[in-house]
């Protein structure tokens, strides 16, 4: 290890791990980062340490945890790498979200079962094993339903059906994203209009919520492209019901020093939590959360991990808008132009490609079919938002199929 520096453990070393690790450096911690593959990632270059090891392989990681002697673990925009997490904080005494609480949160029939017992709102659901008990369970609820495989991020496997026949091509695809005797949720397709919302909890006690408008893609796979500060709504009794949801949703799954991203939707008959996850959410959300607020997220939760008191005081309210860019084809990207406009646009926060010339990409279906993001702020958030999409025009993405 470099010097006497403390040592943190950071799971992933994806597009969504490097401003972690890049901060953890900062903040003169020494950076371990822990993947599979981790040379093919660009959080390897960045470590100070950098392991190959399965995020997956709670065994393993506990392992490295105690060999390291870190003093803190942390992962972002990722739930696959939670549950070694949390067996990390509870095996070495350290500050973070619990075992139990990452699983819960990993493990979608777990996180409804404990909102059903909790009364938090959410959607009507059924566990299904069989494309035969699948078909039962949607008509009981009625179409259109939502399939998901139970242990995927990132939105994979996880499809809306509109008839029998979509829940064949539903069902096949959520079997894709599952282990073998996995159950299957086939949910109520909640309508109403789906938002987020990011939230700190130290101490057991909640210190910010931050409630976000959520872009996302066309059914059936509704994955989200973008997110936008603030909030579309001004209505007090509107945002103090969201707040109390969240706070329903987070103690249901026993969540404690850690950030929490959660998904939501306004329905007709009120405010309903879709999914919560025992860290911060990708697609931007903590680059956005840092403008909107003024508060640094990032150092605030990996100080937090590493036994320190965060502070979540908000310093401002910048309207501020994130689109993910995406390729129109899948194929080998030959080209990249962004004209001059775009990058000395004085709106302009950030723009980042995550591919080069000649690597392959992917028609964007799901989260990591992404190859960069823009991030950009403005008068309000439609102002922001729309910004972002023209900005996003202008960029040209050549691929050959």
């Amino acid at each position: 290890m470099s010097g006497t520096k403390s040592s943190i453990l950071i799971l992933g070393a994806g597009v969504y791990q490097v401003p972690a690790i890049k901060k953890a450096k900062l903040l003169g911690y020494n950076a371990i980062v822990l993947s599979y593959n981790v040379h093919e990632y660009p959080g390897y270059s960045l470590a100070d340490i950098a392991i190959e090891a399965d995020t997956t392989d709670i065994d393993k990681v506990v392992s490295i945890a105690k060999e390291y002697k870190i003093l803190g673990v942390f992962t972002t925009g990722t739930d696959v790498a939670l549950p070694a997490l949390g067996k990390v904080n509870d095996e070495l005494g350290l500050t973070g979200p619990s075992f139990e609480s990452c699983l819960l949160s990993t493990n979608k029939i777990l996180m409804k079962e404990a909102f059903e017992r909790n009364h938090v709102p959410a959607s009507e659901f059924k566990i299904v094993y069989t494309l035969r008990e699948a078909k039962k369970a949607a008509g009981l609820i009625g179409y259109p339903v939502m399939v998901k495989a139970t242990r995927s991020s990132g939105s994979r496997g996880i499809s809306k059906a509109e008839s029998s026949h979509e829940l064949n091509e539903a069902w096949n695809y959520a079997k894709q994203y599952s282990n073998e005797g996995d159950g299957i949720l086939v949910e109520e397709f909640l309508q109403g209009t789906e938002f987020g919302a990011q939230a700190f909890i130290y101490d057991n006690e909640i210190k910010l919520v931050c409630p976000h408008n959520d872009t996302v893609t066309r059914p059936p796979y509704c994955t989200p492209i973008g997110h936008s500060y603030p909030f579309s709504s001004l209505n007090p009794d509107e945002i103090g019901q969201i707040k109390s949801v969240c706070k329903r949703g987070i103690q249901s799954l026993r969540m404690n020093n850690c950030a929490v991203n959660i998904d939501l939707i306004k329905t007709e008959e009120g405010i309903k939590v879709l999914e919560i996850g025992a860290r911060m959410g990708a697609t931007c959300c903590p680059e956005l959360t840092e403008v909107y607020t003024g508060i640094d997220v990032t150092k605030e939760c990996i100080n937090m991990a590493m036994g320190h008191v965060p502070d979540f005081s908000v310093r401002g309210h910048q309207p501020v808008a994130a689109l993910l860019l995406r390729s129109p084809q899948t194929g080998t990207l030959q080209k990249i132009y962004v004209p001059n406009d775009v990058t000395e646009d004085p709106d302009l926060i950030n723009i980042s490609f995550d591919v080069r010339e000649g690597d392959h990409v992917n028609s964007f279906v799901i989260g990591p079919d992404r190859i960069g993001h823009i991030i950009v702020k403005g008068d309000s958030y439609h102002d922001a938002e729309r910004k972002a999409e023209q900005l996003e025009n202008k960029i040209k993405i050549e691929v050959k199929v």
